[in-house]
C-alpha cells in the first residue's frame, strides 16, 4: 500500500479508486492508518466473498426450482441488455438479490462478533447490568435461527427479502456484515493479532457482495449445480471457528449447460 501511495504521488496518477479515495484522506490520516483501511476492504471483501458464493451454490444445488428461477432471471436480463452484463445490471437482478441475502442470513460469514460496552446499561426487564467497558459477543447466527424473527429459519426461502416482506424484519435482527455507522476499536484473529479501527458495519461489504454476485451470474450462465455422495446434508459447521467453515468442505456436481 505504502509503495503504490508513493508511486501515484510521485507520477501524479488520477484514477477514479478506493486508492485515491485514500489518497483525498491523507491529510486526516497517516499512511499506515490508510494502509490499515486498504487492507481491511480486501480481507473483509474476499472473506465474505468466497463464503457468500461457496454457501448460495451449495443452497441452489439442494434447492434447484430456486436455482432454475433464478438462472431464468439472469438469462432474460442480459438478453435484454444487448447480452451485456453491466455493472448497473448486476445491482438490478431483484431475485439475485432476494438470493444471497437469505444465504447471508442462514449462512453469516461471521457467525458472530465483539462490542465494547461504552456505558453501564441495564437489560430490560431484568436486573442485570452490563458495566462499562464489558465486551459482548453477539450472535448473527443466533439472531438469524430465532423462530421469533425469521419463522421456519432453517428453511432456505429467499421470498423472506421480497419486496413486501422485508418490510416485517426487525432492525437489529439481520447483521451479516454488522451495523451501525460510527467507529469501534476490533481485533482480528488469525496468526497473530491486529489492533486497528474499523466502522461497525463491515468496510468491504459492497466489494465483497458486487464480486459474489458476478460470480455467481457468471457460473450460473454456464453451469447447473447438483448435490452429489460428498454433498453434506444437512451442512455441518465448524463450531468454533472465527468464520462459517463447512466441517467437511462443499462439495457438489458441476454440469455444463
Amino acid at each position: 500500500m505504502h509503495d503504490t501511495f508513493d508511486y501515484r504521488e510521485k507520477n501524479n496518477v488520477e484514477r477514479n479508486d478506493f486508492v485515491s479515495l485514500l489518497l483525498n484522506l491523507k491529510d486526516t490520516l497517516s499512511k499506515e492508518e490508510l494502509a490499515a483501511d486498504g487492507m481491511l476492504v480486501f480481507a473483509g471483501g474476499f472473506e465474505s466473498s468466497s463464503s457468500l458464493m461457496s454457501f448460495t451454490l451449495y443452497e441452489l444445488a439442494l434447492n434447484q426450482d430456486i436455482q432454475e428461477k433464478l438462472r431464468e432471471e439472469i438469462l432474460q436480463e442480459i438478453e435484454g441488455n444487448d447480452g451485456k452484463l453491466t455493472y448497473e445490471l448486476l445491482n438490478n437482478l431483484k431475485y439475485l438479490d432476494m438470493v444471497t441475502k437469505e444465504v447471508l442470513r442462514k449462512h453469516p460469514p461471521l457467525p458472530d462478533n465483539q462490542r465494547e460496552c461504552t456505558k453501564d446499561f441495564q437489560v430490560p426487564g431484568s436486573n442485570f447490568t452490563i458495566t462499562e467497558g464489558t465486551i459482548v459477543n453477539v450472535s448473527f447466527y443466533s439472531l438469524h435461527h430465532d423462530a421469533e424473527y425469521f419463522p421456519d429459519p432453517y428453511k432456505f426461502d429467499p421470498e423472506r427479502f421480497n419486496d413486501e416482506n422485508v418490510k416485517n424484519i426487525k432492525p437489529f435482527t439481520y447483521l451479516p456484515f454488522g451495523e451501525g455507522p460510527r467507529w469501534v476499536n476490533f481485533i482480528i484473529f488469525w496468526s497473530f493479532l491486529i489492533n486497528f479501527e474499523i466502522f461497525r458495519i463491515c468496510i468491504g461489504m459492497r466489494f465483497g457482495l458486487m464480486q459474489a454476485k458476478l460470480a455467481i451470474v457468471k457460473l450460473l450462465m454456464n453451469f447447473k449445480f447438483l448435490p452429489c455422495p460428498r454433498t453434506t446434508i444437512p451442512m455441518k459447521i465448524v463450531p468454533a471457528g472465527p468464520f462459517m467453515t463447512p466441517v467437511d468442505g462443499i462439495y457438489l456436481n458441476v454440469e455444463k449447460i
